[in-house]
């Protein structure tokens, strides 16, 4: 974004939101590797990035399932951002 973005994206009723935690699934590093990245730096508020698109994403999806049971376990809940 640059110095325009913001007033732009408000002037069409839109909010800008980035993300806090970037385990760079895109890479494909692993399953278990997303998933620790996620786990060990989640903190209330934290907003993750994770990719559904542009190719194989098996290993993404194969985190989602230990990321969101171990963070509920720790009293973690989850919104979506668009609704």
């Amino acid at each position: 974004s640059d110095g325009n973005t913001s007033s732009y994206a408000a002037a069409l009723g839109y909010e800008l939101v980035l993300w806090d935690l970037d385990p760079q699934d895109w890479r494909q590093p692993g399953a278990d590797q997303i998933e620790n990245y996620v786990i060990a730096n989640a903190y209330p508020g934290a907003i993750v990035l994770l990719h559904d698109g542009g190719g194989y994403r098996d290993q993404t999806v194969g985190a989602l399932n230990t990321i969101l049971s171990t963070l509920s376990g720790q009293g973690y809940r989850f919104e979506s951002l668009c609704r």
